[in-house]
C-alpha cells in the first residue's frame, strides 16, 4: 500500500514539473517572438532623429493658428519595399476628441527618405494642445508591421485680433 502512495505521490510531483516546465517553456517563446516582432518593426521603418513641426521654413515651431498651413519634418529607413495604409490623428489633449486628419494607401520602395508632410489646420479648429499622430499599417510580403511615424506636440491658439480685423 505504501508502495502504491509513493508511486503515485511520484507520478503527480513528474506531471507537476512537467507542467511547470510547459507553463515556462511557453512563456518563453511568446516573450521572445514578441522580441522578434519588435525588431523587425524597428528595421522595416526606422525613424532617424525627431520629427517636429515648422511653418514651411524648416524652423521648428509648434504653436499654429486655425486654417494655418503647418508641416511635419520626418526622417526615416524603410528596408523593405511595402503597401502601406496610413491614418493621421489629431487628438485634443484635454477633451480626447479626434479629428481623423486624413487617411490614405501608399506604397514605397526600400530607401531613405525626408519628407515634410503638409497638414491644413480648419479655420473651426478650437484653441488646445493637440497631439499630431501619424500611424501606419505595412503589408510587406507575408508580414504585417504597425508603426508610429510620428507623435508631435501641437498648441493652437487664436489668431491675433489684427489678423482678424484684415480679414473681414
Amino acid at each position: 500500500m505504501w508502495r502504491q502512495i509513493g508511486s503515485g505521490l511520484r507520478s503527480a510531483a513528474y506531471l507537476m514539473v512537467l507542467a511547470v516546465a510547459i507553463l515556462f517553456g511557453t512563456e518563453w517563446l511568446d516573450r521572445h517572438h514578441q522580441d522578434v516582432v519588435e525588431k523587425q518593426e524597428t528595421t522595416v521603418h526606422q525613424v532617424l532623429g525627431k520629427p517636429y513641426i515648422h511653418k514651411g521654413d524648416d524652423v521648428e515651431n509648434n504653436v499654429a493658428h486655425p486654417g494655418d498651413l503647418i508641416f511635419v519634418h520626418n526622417d526615416y529607413i524603410k528596408t523593405e519595399r511595402c503597401h502601406v495604409q496610413v491614418a493621421n490623428l489629431l487628438i485634443n489633449r484635454e477633451n480626447k476628441y479626434v479629428l481623423h486628419e486624413s487617411q490614405f494607401l501608399n506604397w514605397f520602395n526600400a530607401g531613405k527618405f525626408e519628407a515634410n508632410e503638409m497638414f491644413k489646420l480648419e479655420d473651426w479648429l478650437p484653441e488646445g494642445t493637440y497631439r499630431l499622430i501619424k500611424r501606419s499599417t505595412s503589408f510587406c510580403g507575408e508580414r504585417v508591421y504597425y508603426f508610429v511615424n510620428f507623435d508631435v506636440e501641437l498648441k493652437v491658439v487664436a489668431k491675433p485680433k489684427k489678423e482678424l480685423a484684415r480679414r473681414r
